[in-house]
């Protein structure tokens, strides 16, 4: 778990071919100013739609819940669920 990342950016993963089509890197700063990527599945709502990075505006803090990855040489956090992201005030 981390907490208190502010949302720097989000990337949507778009090559249809892929079975990560709709996966999203949220890049956030942490409190201490290190660069968090924030790597997702593809996130359904509770009626089974897929959330967008619409639903992650830059600006806001989160915290967040997930499993430590890496990806071509760089950690990143790993979420399964949107219940894994908070957005706190």
């Amino acid at each position: 778990t981390i907490k208190g990342l502010t949302i720097k950016s989000v990337y949507t993963t778009t090559n249809e071919d892929s079975s990560n089509y709709g996966a999203l890197s949220i890049t956030c700063t942490a409190e201490d100013g290190t660069e968090i990527v924030l790597r997702t599945v593809v996130l359904k709502d509770g009626e089974g739609k897929t959330i967008t990075a619409d639903a992650f505006p830059v600006g806001s803090k989160v915290d967040a819940r997930g499993v430590v990855d890496v990806y071509n040489g760089e950690y990143q956090l790993k979420a399964f669920s949107a219940n894994d992201i908070t957005f706190i005030n």
